[in-house]
């Protein structure tokens, strides 16, 4: 599958596994002495969120807009909405994490009962994760202040919550404000100006305070305006190739 340009939000999903990441140390199987510990197996939130959007005949980017759409949601309602058993997400998952540990055994990196012992431990792991929901504080990770605040300002003038806002420009690639804004009837300057309001009114303090000049305050305001306006009109950016949940 061709790797898609993904979404500063695939940080939501990591958040999910913060408790629950495939990773089996190496104390969870005792090597002999002086020899090197068993390499640990990363299966994280990439592999997960990819094998499952797979699994439920979906991308990635739409498994995801499906998590946001309204909180606690979890994978397994996604499957259970699809008709899909939630186990055979896990089965999966576990599928190409015995990949690789049929590689690793092969290679003499370790044993065929360190390697059923881990992939004992990833489909609990796994069966966890896809029954938990993104955590509300997950809708900040990876997101910047300022992304954060104009996501916010931007859903309260679209009459919408920054879950939904998330959810609709998660629906597909290249998304953006603008785009929801005019298919809810409201021009995408509307919000451009709710969230140089909302700066306005923090340059307005500083200035009583001393803290800068009106003539400071109104060169930020300019920029700001010129900077909201081109967030606006384009989609969120990618803030790393891990972000991505496909990375090649």
């Amino acid at each position: 599958m061709k790797t898609k340009r993904w979404t500063i939000f695939a940080g939501l999903f990591a958040a999910l596994l913060t408790a629950t990441v495939f990773l089996v140390s190496p104390a969870m199987a005792q090597s002999p002495e002086n020899a090197p510990a068993a390499p640990r197996v990363n299966l994280g939130a990439r592999v997960l969120l990819r094998t499952a959007a797979e699994t439920l005949e979906m991308t990635p980017r739409q498994l995801l807009a499906e998590l946001v759409k309204e909180e606690g949601r979890t994978i397994a309602n996604v499957a259970n909405e699809k008709g899909v058993d939630p186990n055979a997400i896990v089965g999966a998952v576990v599928d190409k994490a015995a990949v690789k540990m049929s590689e690793l055994v092969a290679a003499g990196k370790m044993t065929q009962a360190e390697a059923d012992e881990r992939l004992e431990n990833i489909e609990k792991r796994v069966a966890e994760a896809i029954n938990k929901p993104l955590p509300t504080k997950a809708t900040g990770r990876r997101v910047r202040p300022a992304v954060r605040e104009l996501l916010k300002v931007a859903a309260e003038t679209l009459e919408m919550t920054p879950r939904q806002l998330l959810a609709e420009l998660l629906k597909e690639e290249g998304r953006t404000i603008a785009n929801v804004a005019n298919e809810k009837g409201m021009s995408p300057d509307t919000v451009v100006n709710a969230i140089v309001d909302k700066a306005a009114e923090k340059m307005s303090e500083r200035v009583a305070a001393g803290k800068m000049t009106q003539a400071e305050a109104d060169k930020r305001l300019e920029n700001i305006r010129e900077r909201v306006t081109k967030a606006v009109n384009s989609p969120l950016p990618v803030r790393n190739k891990a972000d991505r949940p496909n990375n090649q």
